[in-house]
């Protein structure tokens, strides 16, 4: 895999294949052989499809944004003898730190677009950031949000503080929900930072 690439789920790659375009259909088989040959031009620093890549950087940031307000609001629910507090606290840091590295590592790509002679997200990422930065307490569609959670914690009064066996007796329409709660704040985040990518500036010409 030649990332950074996104791949929906239930696809299946072939031994033996480059993967390196995204597949955002859900169920695919891909397969190829290996790579051609061939001798070309090459400048070192310059970027193509860097457009795809801060798209991909940006999605790759807003679900971690998403899977840590997953566990605020959700996994929380089922702190207990099995699954004490502090274990939470771990596991929410951690994926703190990975969003914390993989925006570090967005800026310092922004800068090497800037050195290859395109300023774009280098001269924009203040507002990229603020961006993002906003996300951290956003919670996404509250009616959706208190729905989820309503559900989820009847079925932890049914069954006990089992996550698994919570997850897996909630209905398909509810976890329909809980679908739509987190992909509604993954795209309104990666909406978010693309329009700051493209305006803030008012004499920036739009790059994505």
């Amino acid at each position: 895999m030649v990332g950074p690439v996104r791949l929906n789920f239930g696809t299946t790659v072939a031994a033996g294949t480059i993967l390196r375009k995204d597949e955002p259909r859900p169920n695919r088989l891909i397969f190829g052989g290996a790579g051609k040959g061939g001798n070309i031009e090459y400048r070192p620093g310059r970027y193509s499809g860097a457009s795809r890549i801060i798209k991909n950087n940006l999605f790759y940031i807003a679900n971690l944004l998403a899977l840590r307000k997953w566990y605020r609001e959700v996994r929380s629910l089922f702190v207990g003898e099995r699954f004490p507090e502090p274990l939470l606290a771990g596991l929410t840091l951690n994926i703190q730190k990975a969003i914390d590295e993989r925006t570090k590592r967005l800026k310092e790509f922004g800068g090497k677009m800037a050195a290859s002679g395109d300023p774009s997200l280098f001269e924009r990422w203040p507002a990229i950031e603020q961006v993002l930065a906003a996300r951290n307490e956003h919670r996404g569609n509250d009616r959706l949000r208190e729905l989820f959670q309503e559900k989820t914690s009847k079925a932890i009064a049914s069954v006990g503080k089992d996550y698994i066996a919570v997850i897996k007796a909630l209905s398909g329409e509810e976890s329909e929900q809980g679908t739509a709660w987190l992909q509604g704040m993954v795209d309104e985040t990666v909406e978010a930072a693309l329009g700051a990518l493209k305006c803030s500036r008012q004499d920036a010409t739009p790059t994505i």
